[in-house]
């Protein structure tokens, strides 16, 4: 009984910092959760208001394309290069194992004395040519994941997007002005669209 009387007297230690870190507050209008407002120092705005218009102007919307490139393409060529060199070693092997084949059957032919016809020696030497090319691929040239390709790449990408955008747009305008003249909200076309 004495324990309780000393525990309702004693002073009960509160923590120094009582505030409560921001919670989120449900905007029922939006659906959304949204912060309450923290003070931002006018530097920092004036800081990000200035990268935003650089950012948001064209010549900065252009510099953020073309380093979106040359990093894509960075990455593409380096993901690209070890396979490509890869195969290029192939290649090679099979090159020189065609040069052996054909040096041998010359060589047999010769040393044998037996005199093959010219046509065997030509049909010969054609089908192991032919399987050489076959092997690599005829006709490639020795990297096609060079940087400078890797950013042709990147490019085609994001024109075939924009191009799609464009096209996506346009059907939509045509819809959207097809349903208002239907309903009569547009005139015959005279100075429309």
């Amino acid at each position: 009984m004495a324990l309780k009387k000393a525990l309702k007297k004693a002073p009960i230690a509160k923590p120094e910092n009582t505030e409560l870190p921001p919670t989120p507050i449900l905007d029922r209008t939006r659906g959304i959760l949204r912060l309450p407002r923290v003070k931002v120092p006018d530097r920092v705005k004036k800081v990000f208001r200035t990268i935003y218009h650089i950012v948001s102007s064209h010549l900065g919307l252009l510099f953020i394309l073309f380093t979106y490139s040359f990093i894509g393409a960075a990455i593409f060529s380096a993901i690209e290069k070890p396979r490509e060199d890869a195969e290029w070693q192939q290649m090679l092997q099979s090159h020189n194992a065609s040069i052996q084949q054909i040096l041998n059957v010359t060589f047999n032919a010769f040393n044998n004395n037996v005199t093959m016809q010219d046509e065997n020696l030509t049909k010969i030497v054609e089908d192991i040519m032919i399987q050489h090319a076959a092997s690599y691929g005829a006709g490639k040239s020795e990297y096609a994941w060079d940087f400078w390709n890797s950013m042709l790449f990147c490019a085609t990408v994001y024109t075939t997007i924009v191009a799609s955008q464009i096209k996506m747009r346009a059907e939509s305008r045509n819809i959207f002005e097809s349903e208002l003249k239907s309903q009569g909200f547009l005139g015959d076309g005279f100075g429309c669209r």
